[in-house]
């Protein structure tokens, strides 16, 4: 089975790391905590997020690479009292599984959190509202160095779209490297 190189996420979503331990999801818990000032409690954008999400889309290893169909499930519900939200993803294709969790929460306009993915671990992630969704600059490190990508949820009712862009580090070239929308 091969597992690609993504964050995602949403995120956001976002988010169960397979396998993980109650205190590598502490520790990113604690982590979203500390880069928030003042969180914000029962954030209505994150808000529309809660709940069990399913859905498909596809999924790319690099620029040059192929699409491969996968079907996720989002799950997300409040923690931390309210003030963070809980994401776990899990996505599976025919050769393909990511497993990641998150923890976002909102300090004045600025959305901070942190990511466990089953691919690149630990990353930090910040971005803000645009419309009727969210976009987030993702931080990491792989293997390989250092990983930056961006997320975009974009929230229509009771459906929502998870986009990824990373930059392959091979070719310098920007690619969708995951796009999933999911329905309640």
């Amino acid at each position: 089975m091969r597992i690609v190189p993504l964050f995602t996420g949403v995120i956001l979503a976002a988010l169960v790391v397979a396998g993980s331990s109650p205190s590598a999801i502490a520790a990113s818990e604690d982590s979203a905590l500390k880069q928030l000032q003042s969180p914000v409690t029962s954030d209505t954008t994150l808000g529309k997020l809660i709940g069990k999400w399913r859905g498909e889309g596809v999924v790319r290893q690099s620029s040059d690479g192929g699409e491969e169909p996968v079907k996720c499930q989002l799950n997300t519900n409040w923690t931390a009292g309210n003030k963070l939200m809980n994401m776990m993803l899990i996505c599976r294709g025919i050769d393909y599984r990511f497993t990641a969790t998150s923890f976002i929460g909102r300090s004045g306009n600025v959305y901070r959190g942190s990511l466990n993915s089953s691919v690149n671990g630990e990353a930090n992630v910040a971005g803000r509202r645009s419309g009727n969704g969210l976009n987030f600059n993702m931080v990491g490190r792989s293997k390989n160095g250092p990983v930056t990508s961006q997320l975009s949820l974009a929230i229509a009712g009771s459906r929502v779209t998870n986009t990824v862009h990373r930059t392959d580090p091979d070719t310098g070239k920007k690619y969708t490297a995951l796009k999933v929308t999911m329905s309640r």
